[in-house]
């Protein structure tokens, strides 16, 4: 077998700048002889798993055969551990999507904020400190204004709500204050 490897990868006219003589002979001497260390981790791997299966299977047998029964006897519990796989394998997929999507919105965001940074200090520098400063000044009271408008809106609004609630009291029928929900 591990000879038809080699031949098979030395057959191959792209692999064959890879795989000169020399590498060749190498392969063969340590990764393919039996007394390589290669050869040796191999064999213990493999010899450590078969004795592995050779001691549990006593164990594991007899339940295996249950298992393999139950499931032939009753199809209805292989449909559902298929649909439980779907649905694994769905909400995996899921899971990328949205790893995904967190991983571009979240580069998209810090490239935008430090995009505003450069752009900031490209404004500063081209302007000057005193014009920059003043013009954070304008922009800033231009937005305290805009606030205090929504402000003034916002409380006017409120006041209308609480005049409108103070007036539906006498319209309940079942006394004073008994269609407001405070005074439930």
């Amino acid at each position: 077998m591990d000879q038809y490897v080699l031949n098979y990868l030395k057959g191959k006219r792209w692999r064959a700048y890879y795989l000169t003589p020399d590498s060749t002979s190498f392969i063969q001497e340590h990764v393919f002889q039996s007394d390589s260390a290669v050869g040796k981790i191999i064999r213990s791997i493999t010899f450590s798993v078969q004795k592995l299966f050779s001691i549990l299977y006593p164990f594991v047998g007899p339940a295996l055969d249950r298992l393999t029964q139950a499931l032939y006897n009753s199809p209805d519990i292989v449909v559902l551990g298929f649909v439980a796989v779907i649905l694994l394998f769905m909400f995996q997929v899921l899971s990328w999507m949205r790893r995904f999507m967190v991983f571009w919105t979240r580069l998209a965001a810090r490239f935008t904020f430090y995009a505003g940074i450069v752009a900031l200090a490209a404004s500063v520098y081209q302007r000057g400190l005193e014009r920059s400063f003043n013009d954070a000044a304008s922009l800033g009271s231009t937005v305290l204004g805009w606030a205090g408008m929504i402000k003034d809106i916002w409380m006017s609004e409120y006041r209308r709500y609480e005049q409108q609630a103070q007036g539906s009291k006498g319209y309940s029928g079942q006394g004073a204050g008994a269609g407001s929900w405070r005074n439930r």
